[in-house]
């Protein structure tokens, strides 16, 4: 799994994570799926999870808010870019 932190004007954070491997068997000639992971992540006590914004294959983009008490959280991550925003409390 990969990720990037970045750090918004705001004092807010996005943190982007995906998976690195690529969908297309060469030697077959065919697209093969990614299996997603699951991951748990925890911000330090002065931080919160928002909101999580993930895109999909055919680039369409949801987003949802998470509660205001949100210190931990648990996700599925795939082969395409999901965004954890963090935000001071």
């Amino acid at each position: 799994m990969e990720h990037v932190l970045f750090q918004r004007s705001d004092g807010s954070f996005d943190l982007i994570l995906w998976i690195e491997k690529s969908a297309y068997d060469a030697e077959a000639h065919t697209m093969t799926p990614i299996s997603p992971e699951s991951v748990q992540l925890t911000v330090e006590s002065k931080f919160r999870a928002s909101r999580v914004v993930t895109i999909d294959g055919d680039g369409s983009v949801e987003s949802r808010n998470l509660p205001e008490a949100t210190p931990s959280l648990a996700m599925t991550v795939g082969d395409r870019p999901s965004i954890l925003r963090i935000v001071p409390r």
